[in-house]
């Protein structure tokens, strides 16, 4: 497997963010997150309470143009996983400890990604035999075709051998 050296900058430079939100008794409601970074895109959703200083956020990360996290290659089928992320605390906690990964959710994603990949590989398998016994019953065909003419030829000359021998 091939590696690559990563640098993590000390700030995030979004290229793009945009969010609806509503306020409603100090409490910001965002239905419709989108962020994206050279390496990352993020949408999800989530709400920052202003009078208790604590937020929810619900999102979805998925890699970009780099198709690399961390010097780590991201194979296909998993380059297009999305990788649940809830991040939740009060504006005073620890920002390393305030984001987990849903891994219930990240599961049913590798799951699904695996059986379709494995139904993909299933039908090229089937198509393959399907070809090839295809290819052996034409095979068999023309075989029996030509067995069957030379058994009429056979047939043919010793029914004339007999219709001479009659007269």
């Amino acid at each position: 497997k091939q590696q690559t050296a990563h640098h993590w900058d000390n700030h995030t430079t979004f290229e793009k963010m945009d969010a609806d939100f509503k306020i409603i008794k100090g409490v910001v409601h965002n239905h419709a997150l989108t962020l994206a970074t050279n390496d990352t895109a993020a949408s999800g959703k989530g709400r920052v309470d202003l009078m208790q200083q604590t937020f929810t956020y619900q999102t979805d990360l998925t890699l970009q143009k780099n198709q690399d996290i961390a010097g780590c290659i991201i194979e296909e089928p998993f380059r297009q996983l999305k990788l649940p992320v809830t991040c939740s605390g009060s504006f005073e906690d620890d920002p390393k400890k305030i984001c987990s990964i849903d891994t219930k959710k990240l599961g049913a994603q590798v799951q699904t990604i695996l059986g379709e990949a494995l139904q993909q590989e299933l039908t090229q398998q089937q198509q393959k035999a399907k070809q090839h016994i295809e290819a052996e019953l034409q095979q068999s065909k023309k075989e029996l075709e030509q067995k069957a003419k030379i058994k009429a030829k056979d047939e043919l000359e010793k029914g004339l051998n007999k219709l001479k021998n009659l007269f």
